[in-house]
């Protein structure tokens, strides 16, 4: 099997040579900048994938959602503080729940 061969195994694998590639906590934030990724085996630059970003993104919008629902009758400041951390950990779960990488030039 060559390199080629053995790239993306895995949805966390490097594009490129098919090691997997460690992603901080930070990288799988909700946002809608481009979160590039190195990998430490081949050193090539990997991207998340737009569909990972708005996955994570619409799971966070939901996840406030909910948690202002659930806290609405109770004090602004835990609403607001409810939203925050739901939306982020709503968020981050889902990213890396549908996390793919795709190369930077060929990614959307």
């Amino acid at each position: 099997m060559t390199d080629q061969d053995l790239a993306g195994i895995t949805r966390d694998s490097c594009p490129f040579c098919g090691e997997r590639v460690k992603l901080s906590f930070w990288a799988l934030l909700p946002s809608k900048a481009k979160t590039l990724v190195t990998c430490r085996a081949c050193g090539q630059r990997s991207q998340i994938a737009g569909s990972t970003r708005i996955g994570a993104g619409v799971a966070g919008m939901i996840g406030s959602g909910i948690a202002v629902a659930l806290t609405v009758r109770t004090s602004v400041k835990l609403c607001v503080v409810a939203s925050i951390l739901a939306s982020l950990v709503a968020g981050h779960l889902a990213a890396r729940l549908m996390l793919r990488l795709d190369p930077p030039e060929l990614a959307d």
